[in-house]
């Protein structure tokens, strides 16, 4: 994609415990994916707490596993 393509493209914002996390290092489930169209197509910051899932170290890098959303009203 060309860097022009990409001025206009929305960037995921996910916080986790106070810190903001890297969206490189989060993976979505299935699951999660289908969940998550409300947000990418609102813009709303992802708060990691409200979602389900675990941690894990890959290569000495840390990442974070999303399976599914903790309660359903938070996509609203």
């Amino acid at each position: 994609m060309h860097k022009k393509q990409l001025d206009g493209v929305f960037k995921l914002q996910v916080l986790g415990e106070n810190e903001k996390i890297i969206p490189n290092n989060i993976c979505f489930t299935g699951d999660a994916i289908a969940l998550l169209n409300n947000y990418a197509a609102t813009g709303t910051t992802i708060h990691l707490g409200d979602w389900d899932g675990y941690k894990e170290s890959r290569n000495g890098s840390l990442y974070y596993i999303v399976t599914d959303i903790k309660n359903a009203d938070a996509t609203t």
